[in-house]
């Protein structure tokens, strides 16, 4: 999983996981808790404003979705076994992180959009 950065949540993650993309030099990483909080943390910033995710349950994926309704050129897995945490969260917090010094840079709270499988 690499390692976990600071948590907004006031107890500890349930779970996560790291993606990295080497081609854009970022990392992101996923936690959940157990109160279905949802946090997303990425260490440099988009191209273009983040406006929403999409969760798909039934490819287990999250998808981020810009302001110009382009679905982002990447998605993070994630395992099927918190889908009900997904299921459960209305939005997700996004944190900007120095890769370096691991400092918040910035954050906002955005809406999730369920995808569920039939």
């Amino acid at each position: 999983m690499g390692l976990m950065q600071t948590s907004p949540f006031m107890a500890t993650p349930t779970a996560g996981s790291r993606t990295e993309y080497p081609d854009m030099n970022m990392t992101i990483d996923y936690f959940v808790s157990e109160e279905a909080n949802v946090c997303v943390f990425h260490s440099r910033p988009f191209s273009k404003a983040l406006s929403w995710f999409e969760y798909d349950s039934k490819t287990n994926q999250l998808d981020f979705v810009m302001e110009d309704g382009d679905i982002r050129n990447f998605a993070i897995p994630v395992d099927p076994t918190l889908r009900s945490y997904f299921h459960n969260a209305h939005v997700i917090s996004v944190i900007q992180f120095n890769p370096v010094t691991n400092d918040v840079e910035n954050g906002v709270e955005l809406p999730l959009i369920i995808h569920a499988a039939a």
